[in-house]
């Protein structure tokens, strides 16, 4: 996560900044670039409502959480309940979770905001992010290049501001080699690309 994104996060947590002011933001801007191509539908409605209740909670005299009011992506290999995760390809496109993986339900915990999920080369195989499903996903920082992958709309959403941060994969190099041309500098936690 970057600096900027944990002062924004604190900003939130005194109240010197709503998440309900910040979450239209990145939205605007997400509708601003869609040829980055780095993220799946988003549910406008669930962000906002979502957005509303930190801002409720902060003012209810709750802690609103160490993340509170980021918004954040998620490679669509990695559940978000009531969200499909379908890996990118088509066969999976029933597949709706009703839990959350660890590291997103812990994300929550602290006050982040599910944004969407990110576009990913089709099950992870490949390091391009090009899928037959859906346009390709850019790379921010130069328009006519790939993101890489397979965690290409992971990096793509950070480097292109669509989101505070994302949650990505790494099986053999699915996160650091997209957030390397796309200028993420991926992180690992746990074993998991971060870029």
């Amino acid at each position: 996560m970057t600096e900027p994104a944990r002062q924004l996060a604190a900003s939130i947590a005194v109240g010197a900044k709503t998440a309900h002011d910040h979450a239209p933001a990145v939205l605007e801007r997400i509708a601003a670039l869609p040829s980055v191509g780095a993220l799946l539908e988003i549910d406008h409605v669930r962000v906002l409502e979502a957005a509303r209740e930190i801002d409720c909670r902060r003012q209810g005299g709750s802690d609103p959480g160490e993340l509170a009011g980021l918004l954040f992506a998620v490679k669509d290999n990695i559940d978000v309940s009531g969200c499909p995760t379908t890996a990118c390809t088509p066969a999976l496109a029933a597949n709706i979770p009703q839990t959350d993986a660890e590291a997103g339900a812990r994300l929550k915990a602290a006050g982040a905001i599910v944004l969407g999920k990110a576009v990913m080369h089709e099950l992870a195989m490949g390091g391009t992010s090009n899928n037959p499903h859906m346009p390709p996903v850019r790379n921010p920082r130069a328009p006519d290049f790939i993101a890489g992958g397979s965690s290409g709309g992971s990096a793509a959403a950070v480097a292109a501001a669509l989101c505070g941060f994302s949650l990505g994969s790494d099986t053999g190099g699915s996160g650091p080699v997209p957030a390397s041309p796309c200028g993420g500098g991926g992180r690992r936690a746990g074993g998991r690309g971060v870029p």
